[in-house]
């Protein structure tokens, strides 16, 4: 059983996203923060601990907002940052609840090698889309796999809808 159906937390671990640390991030919870959040740990049994763990916003320019012991952090920080910000409206839309955390861990995981920013693999899907080309032969121009393409384009229906000669699913 995974955090996600336990917490209703995403869990990308170091080999789903290629990052140094672990990422546990999910929907809005019951007690409302203002700022979209992740949390960053070396391994999931150091999720609970403030020694062991740092908060980091989801914002355009993300930063730390709780974490008792950045340090053993500092050198990853950069990158888990820019990761952040490449992969800020798939968090942001698990955050509020507009795609499921399940979702999100497979969009985030099938974008770990390419780097892209899921906004840049957005646009560019729907130019094709809208130029009648098949949801293969987009998969395969932005690098993604089918399976994702196919995820983007449902969770984001209304700006598929219009398409050149035919109509969206």
């Amino acid at each position: 059983m995974s955090l996600h159906e336990v917490f209703g937390m995403a869990t990308l671990t170091k080999d789903q996203s290629s990052l140094p640390v672990d990422i546990f991030y999910g929907p809005l919870p019951d007690t409302v923060h203002k700022t979209p959040r992740i949390k960053i740990a070396f391994s999931p049994r150091d999720l609970r601990s403030r020694k062991n763990s740092l908060v980091l916003s989801v914002e355009v320019t993300p930063r730390l907002l709780k974490g008792d012991n950045p340090e053993p952090f500092l050198s990853d920080l950069p990158e888990v940052y820019s990761w952040i910000t490449r992969n800020r409206s798939v968090l942001l839309k698990t955050w509020y609840g507009t795609i499921s955390a399940g979702t999100s861990e497979r969009l985030l995981e099938s974008q770990k090698d390419e780097g892209q920013a899921f906004d840049e693999v957005l646009v560019r899907m729907q130019f094709l889309w809208k130029g009648g080309v098949s949801v293969s032969d987009i998969a395969n121009k932005v690098h993604i796999p089918e399976h994702a393409a196919e995820l983007i384009i449902e969770m984001n229906s209304k700006m598929f809808k219009d398409r050149k000669g035919k109509k969206s699913k």
